[in-house]
Formats: C-alpha cells, structure tokens, sequence
C-alpha cells in the first residue's frame, strides 16, 4: 500500500497539468491565452503550496508520518506550477 501511495500522489498531481495542456491544444484560453496560463498556473502553485504547508500540522494531528513523505513532491509540484 505504502508503494502506491507516491505514484498516485505524482500522477495526481500532474491532473492540472493535463487540464491545462488540454485546453491550450483545443485553444480554450480565451482573447489573452498568456495571461489565462498565468493565473491558472499561479492558482495551481498556491494551493500546492498550501497543500504541502498543511501537511505537517496534520502529522502532528494524526500522528502518522505518512502525511510528511509526500510534502517534499508537493512542494517541487507547487514550483513546478
């Protein structure tokens, strides 16, 4: 189970990506596409960034440190984004 865990988080996190990527190959962006990017992609890089700053007090909650493993490759997703 513990395996799974981290290929589901990554590939839940590139969901975005697709979305967005969808939407620039059907040319659904609007009269500004550039400025559409830069606020989903903004969006998205915030709420990573909160998702993984929440994950420690959450540790701390819960006691399992399985919230911990994942915040580095939230963290990575939220520069990524």
């Amino acid at each position: 189970m513990n395996r799974l865990i981290k290929p589901a988080v990554f590939m839940l996190a590139l969901v975005p990506f697709a979305l967005l990527l969808l939407q620039v190959l059907q040319n659904n962006l609007g009269p500004d596409p550039a400025q559409e990017l830069a606020k989903a992609t903004g969006e998205w890089s915030l709420r990573f960034l909160l998702i993984a700053l929440t994950l420690t007090p959450l540790r701390f909650i819960t006691g399992s440190p399985q919230f911990v493993r994942q915040r580095r490759m939230l963290g990575l997703f939220a520069l990524f984004y």
